[in-house]
């Protein structure tokens, strides 16, 4: 591959970049809030993490819940509407990356 066309295709892979780093930072912002939360509610009750049960963070729950707008709901339907998006745009731009490679290559 040219060196010019290897510096163009690398300059444009940075969408798919911008778009795993939010999903990993908004996955690590949910998953510290958990962690936060059972580790305060384990030092407050004077017990050892593994020892903590849903009772004792019955009042954080909504924590663990993926996605909910509705107090109470599950919110299985946006995750797994959510999910198809990801998949959806994750194809996209996996297609478009084949097809900016095969135009650097061609």
């Amino acid at each position: 591959m040219p060196f010019q066309g290897q510096e163009i295709f690398k300059l444009k892979q940075y969408q798919i970049y911008v778009v795993l780093l939010t999903c990993w930072g908004l996955d690590f912002r949910r998953e510290f809030k958990r962690l936060d939360c059972i580790v305060r509610k384990a030092k407050e009750l004077k017990k050892d993490i593994s020892e903590i049960t849903s009772n004792d963070i019955s009042d954080s729950l909504h924590l663990f819940e993926i996605f909910t707008f509705i107090p109470g709901a599950k919110g299985y339907h946006i995750a797994l509407f959510i999910n198809w998006i990801c998949c959806l745009a994750g194809l996209g731009l996996l297609a478009y990356q084949i097809n900016l490679l095969l135009q650097t290559i061609l």
